[in-house]
């Protein structure tokens, strides 16, 4: 206990050195002293040697004064060592996943600096590479928030990987790829998360949203093969068959539930009797 009380003793002091230093260096520049101090600190390695061998303590003690400095919205400067301060609580302590998540939520979200957001959540993910919540939640930035559906799989499908990942992430990473544009690949997901599931009720979500992505990607199929005739003969072809005698496509696809598609051959398009399950 003794031990203890000098540890907290020398972080106070420390802090307290640190607002001096601050306040002086302000004076110095003629800065307004109105406004909110902020603190030099050093490096994690040297707290950590200062902490003479608590550094989980110093890093406790930093993370509780971190989410109380940043929980206050006034001061313009507020973010300017928002880096800084997580890099050092993540140091002296690299496998405390609430400073990354926290960090990566403020740089994001409040000081919209996603770039060193998804740099602090890549700094847990090599130091922590079994926790899946680190690439989930950089993933969630990317697919939310900057609607970047690339880094999004990527972070979606290293989450997957991990033991322990909610099944759920999978339908992320479907969901991602037909944001992205890629039906093809996002059928491929909905087809495997059906195949694994044993709940009902997803197994019933899975398949409308089969259904809906075979209409979709049938009739993609199909108008790109009537446009491929037109651009090559001159003239729309007078029925879908034609498409396959010569040789423009291998066979005419039915939709779900077993119907022929429909096709005007006065426009050249192609559409579904069938109607979509989840789009309207």
């Amino acid at each position: 206990m003794r031990t203890r009380s000098l540890i907290l003793l020398i972080l106070a002091l420390f802090f307290c050195l640190s607002l001096f230093f601050q306040l002086t260096l302000e004076r110095a520049r003629g800065e307004a002293l109105s406004r909110p101090p902020f603190l030099y600190l050093p490096t994690g390695r040297y707290i950590k040697v200062l902490s003479l061998g608590y550094q989980n303590l110093a890093a406790d003690i930093l993370y509780l004064w971190s989410i109380q400095r940043y929980s206050r919205y006034e001061g313009e400067h507020r973010f300017r060592y928002l880096e800084h301060v997580y890099d050092m609580i993540t140091d002296l302590d690299p496998h405390y996943i609430d400073p990354y998540l926290i960090g990566a939520l403020t740089m994001a979200r409040e000081g919209s600096d996603y770039e060193r957001a998804f740099k602090l959540l890549q700094k847990g993910m090599r130091n922590n590479p079994d926790e899946w919540i680190l690439p989930l939640d950089a993933g969630f930035y990317a697919l939310m928030d900057l609607k970047d559906y690339s880094k999004a799989i990527d972070y979606f499908m290293r989450a997957s990987k991990i033991e322990g990942c909610p099944p759920e992430v999978d339908r992320l990473i479907a969901g991602a790829f037909l944001r992205k544009g890629d039906k093809v690949a996002s059928l491929k997901f909905w087809l495997d998360i059906y195949d694994s599931a044993s709940n009902e009720r997803i197994k019933e979500v899975s398949y409308n949203h089969i259904y809906d992505l075979k209409i979709a990607i049938d009739l993609e199929v199909l108008q790109k093969a009537i446009n491929h005739y037109k651009e090559k003969k001159g003239k729309f072809p007078t029925s879908l068959s034609a498409l396959v005698r010569e040789g423009f496509l291998k066979g005419i696809p039915v939709d779900p539930d077993g119907k022929n598609y429909e096709y005007d051959r006065n426009s050249g398009k192609v559409s579904a009797a069938s109607e979509y399950r989840l789009r309207h």
